[in-house]
């Protein structure tokens, strides 16, 4: 139950989530255009794995309890440093890749950090009882595994 939420693998290893931090190419002006270039995007992803809470995402699981369906906007307010979100390692994994959402666009550099963050039972619980346009669970959302198709991988480790 607990290594069902990511979509990258490290040696054949799933994790109980992961998190993409998705930046746009500032030149294109827009994520839209940025969509159309081989360069537009660079997306860090975090794994997760089920133990402490986490207190960097304390702040959007516990405002989930008013999102839980989909349906009218709600604003919600909250504070979150993102470099809370990452982890404190130097080595990670980097490849030109895809989106992993249909169209799958190709103009993804992907930063892969190697060190898992810790996330709490009950904040992955919270997570996966979000519900779509359709009413059922956001849960196993992830796009299965990929083949290289030529990509070269890099671990990067100083």
């Amino acid at each position: 139950e607990n290594n069902r939420g990511s979509e990258h693998t490290v040696d054949g290893t799933r994790y109980a989530m992961e998190l993409h931090l998705v930046h746009y190419k500032s030149n294109y002006g827009s994520l839209g255009e940025a969509l159309k270039h081989v360069d537009g995007l660079a997306v860090l992803g975090i794994f997760f794995n089920v133990g402490e809470e986490n207190a960097a995402l304390k702040p959007i699981t516990d405002s989930l309890t008013d999102v839980v369906e989909s349906g009218p906007e709600i604003e919600i307010s909250f504070n979150v440093a993102l470099i809370d979100l990452i982890p404190a390692t130097k080595t990670f994994y980097r490849y030109n890749g895809s989106l992993t959402t249909p169209s799958c666009n190709e103009v993804v550099t992907w930063t892969v950090f190697s060190t898992q963050l810790s996330i709490s039972e009950e904040q992955v619980k919270a997570l996966r009882k979000l519900r779509d346009h359709e009413d059922q669970e956001i849960c196993d959302n992830y796009r299965g595994i990929q083949p290289l198709n030529g990509r070269e991988v890099k671990k990067i480790q100083p």
